[in-house]
């Protein structure tokens, strides 16, 4: 069941689609379950998925760390010299020690989450049409964002959160904290923060995800794939069928929807151009 929002999520009226292949849709029908892809097997689709990790934890001074003779230090007698040194050394040990646990440990959380996408968008998408559903027998569910809170049944906690667009190479979210004599930044970003992140390039999806997060978070999600129980009648608005679809693959469909023949529909943009008559 719906759960909670991440994000400035649009209003329940709002339309979302969701792009897929004939077989995907035959799929969503028999099953009557929305299909959920973990985070961990996109990731091989998309390197940058769950891309916040690095850094994770630094000297706001990365030199104070960097074991060296300052001419500060090369005044100090050499045994104080050798321990400043010794205890540099340890300390940048630790915490490139740290780093790398905590590395490990978010690359083992990706799998504790799965997603389903929505593109958000009040018209269709040519780009969406050639990239998910590229074939003429393409298909696109349009619905709303109350919609898919309302058809949402599964036992599990659901969230949805609007996905956010930058370059994470470049915009970093960090929180300091003072340990001992040394400031230092911790990444600020949380598992959900890292889940509804992708790099600029894909911003023309304007994406919202159906997020599903382990019960017993960190552990995995035991499927690659999972399915989680929707309402159809309440999820589908209209079956949209693609632009370049002939009029017997509209026939096939009809005879695959049953009850929700009715709500079939031709692309937009299949329609002819308007006639202009003269005055």
């Amino acid at each position: 069941m719906y759960s909670t929002s991440h994000g400035n999520l649009p209003g329940d009226e709002e339309v979302l689609w969701r792009y897929l292949s004939f077989s995907k849709f035959v799929d969503l029908l028999q099953r009557g379950k929305l299909f959920f892809c973990r985070l961990d097997r996109l990731r091989l689709v998309d390197s940058h998925e769950y891309s916040h990790i690095s850094p994770i934890f630094y000297p706001r001074d990365p030199a104070s760390f960097a074991p060296g003779l300052t001419p500060e230090l090369r005044s100090q007698p050499e045994e104080l010299q050798r321990a400043i040194l010794e205890d540099q050394q340890r300390l940048r040990t630790q915490m490139e020690n740290h780093h790398k646990r905590t590395v490990a440990r978010e690359l083992r959380n990706i799998a504790a989450h799965a997603v389903c996408c929505w593109r958000h968008d009040s018209a269709e998408s040519h780009a969406m049409w050639q990239i998910y559903a590229p074939t003429a027998e393409g298909i696109a569910i349009r619905t709303t964002v109350g919609r898919l809170k309302a058809a949402l049944v599964d036992k599990r906690t659901i969230d949805l959160g609007i996905v956010s667009y930058y370059d994470s190479t470049k915009n970093f979210l960090i929180e300091t904290s003072d340990i001992g004599q040394r400031i230092v930044e911790v990444g600020g970003y949380t598992n959900i923060d890292q889940c509804l992140h992708k790099q600029p390039w894909y911003a023309y999806e304007n994406e919202i995800r159906a997020l599903l997060v382990s019960d017993n978070f960190p552990a995995p999600l035991e499927d690659l794939s999972l399915y989680v129980d929707v309402d159809l009648n309440i999820l589908i608005e209209a079956i949209v069928l693609n632009p370049a679809a002939a009029s017997w693959f509209e026939n096939v469909v009809r005879g695959v929807t049953g009850p929700f023949a009715e709500r079939i529909r031709r692309s937009s943009m299949a329609s002819p151009l308007p006639v202009y008559r003269p005055f």
